[in-house]
């Protein structure tokens, strides 16, 4: 914050001709140092997912994307509210080895699993630590809370490009929840 205390101290001078020359000058530089305290972004996201039950195996690595405002603090610290978005897909691959090793002797490359997306957008809000803050790479870590909404979207098995009747496994209204995350990473 020594931004902050420039304005302050300039404000504090003995000599008036070191204040500001007006209020307006005075909005103007305490404005801008409290600018220079935010930044913000945008990045990728990869993660992979934990699902129980049959399907557990057959997702793959997801990926989606959002955007973060860091408000810093003195002495490395910042806070960072985030906002992203990370899709899963079912592995078609994955899913063939799953349906082989469930139904021996049938040819896994004859069934195909269309749907079983699932969505996770979130909103948190993170103290974040920079213990090496080097001008041009500075990496972090972060920890904290927010809300997360999931949902899937309808998956149907098809056995030679036909639905197979009773083959569609229903998809889940969004639901939010609570959560708490840690990480690290580089700015």
């Amino acid at each position: 914050w020594p931004a902050i205390y420039d304005v302050v101290l300039r404000c504090m001078e003995k000599e008036p001709k070191r204040r500001f020359e007006s209020v307006k000058a005075f909005v103007e530089a305490l404005r801008q140092a409290v600018s220079a305290q935010q930044g913000g972004g945008v990045q990728a996201t990869g993660a992979n997912i934990s699902v129980s039950g049959p399907l557990k195996d057959i997702y793959g690595f997801g990926y989606g994307g959002g955007a973060h405002l860091d408000i810093n603090l003195p002495v490395l610290f910042a806070i960072r509210l985030q906002g992203d978005y990370v899709t899963f897909a079912p592995d078609e691959g994955k899913y063939r080895a799953l349906v082989a090793g469930l139904i021996p002797g049938t040819f896994a490359n004859d069934f195909s699993i269309e749907g079983g997306r699932v969505n996770i957008f979130s909103a948190n809000a993170n103290a974040k630590l920079s213990p090496l803050p080097i001008p041009i790479i500075s990496p972090y870590f972060t920890g904290g809370g927010g809300i997360v909404s999931l949902s899937t979207s309808d998956a149907t098995v098809k056995y030679q490009g036909n639905a197979i009747p009773g083959g569609t496994i229903p998809g889940s209204k969004s639901e939010t929840k609570f959560a708490a995350n840690l990480g690290a990473g580089v700015d």
